[in-house]
């Protein structure tokens, strides 16, 4: 369980980081760099209403 937890905040954090990231570029940058395989990590583990 311990392990679960760590990897629940290891995915927060990428997702709190992803976001802000996403506010200071704006969004077409970050679909620039973005590939499916990344936007595809995010939909799974941050959700779609990020973008």
């Amino acid at each position: 369980q311990d392990i679960t937890e760590k990897a629940q905040s290891l995915v927060q954090h990428y997702c709190d980081d992803l976001k802000d990231d996403l506010d200071q570029e704006g969004v077409q940058f970050h679909s620039q760099v973005s590939s499916n395989k990344t936007a595809d990590l995010n939909q799974q583990h941050c959700g779609s209403t990020m973008f």
